[in-house]
């Protein structure tokens, strides 16, 4: 995707493709850990191990984040340094390789605001907003804390992340149902009813969340 800076603005940083999500695609979660410590200036691996770190749902789960969406935060800005990035101006999000930073920044956002540093928590959002405003409208807007698994599978889908949903598959039928299809005439008493999940309208795919000591190397984003 080629971005065209139309305003004669400062011209949006591109990160080039991140080697590990070709080998996330090859293996799986199977071979996560082994892939992010092969690729430890991957901010993807990094967004990915804070987010899942929150559905361990341990107390020291939110710590556990934040050190990884710290880590990973300060290998993006590595990497927009070495790419003509001077601490401000676009990071889109439309171009795949910058999401796991911005995940990162998302990420660091939101557990310093849970971890009580209100101040890095704005300052975080802030810079998250003025580096992409679609990757803050949608990264804001994931909420669940999903295991690493599921993540890795989100990042490696052909065609996006796959709803979760607790519903049974739609073509689940209760046993009454089953009866009735067979012998032609329903239970005395007893109504034909569409199983749950085959009366559901329509079940909504569960948002994959997302991003954590301040740097002062880091730019202050008003």
């Amino acid at each position: 995707m080629t971005f065209e800076n139309l305003l004669g603005g400062i011209a949006p940083t591109l990160l080039p493709a991140d080697p590990a999500l070709d080998e996330l695609i090859a293996h799986g979660s199977e071979q996560f850990v082994e892939i992010a410590s092969r690729h430890l200036d991957s901010s993807l691996c990094w967004a990915i191990l804070s987010e899942g770190a929150l559905a361990a749902a341990t107390p020291d789960a939110e710590l556990m984040a934040y050190a990884f969406a710290r880590t990973g935060y300060h290998r993006g800005l590595d990497a927009l340094r070495k790419n003509g990035w001077r601490g401000s101006g676009p990071v889109p999000w439309e171009h795949e390789p910058n999401r796991g930073f911005l995940r990162c920044l998302a990420a660091l956002a939101r557990l310093s605001g849970s971890l009580g540093d209100g101040a890095e928590h704005d300052r975080c959002w802030q810079f998250l907003r003025d580096s992409s405003e679609t990757g803050y409208q949608v990264l804001q807007a994931r909420k669940d804390a999903v295991p690493v698994a599921d993540l890795v599978r989100d990042v490696t889908a052909a065609d996006g992340p796959e709803p979760r949903t607790d519903e049974p598959p739609a073509d689940d039928v209760t046993e009454t149902e089953a009866t009735a299809d067979t012998t032609g005439d329903a239970a005395p008493g007893a109504e034909s009813t569409a199983s749950p999940a085959a009366s559901a309208a329509e079940t909504e795919p569960d948002a994959s969340v997302a991003a954590p000591v301040t740097d002062e190397s880091a730019p202050d984003v008003p």
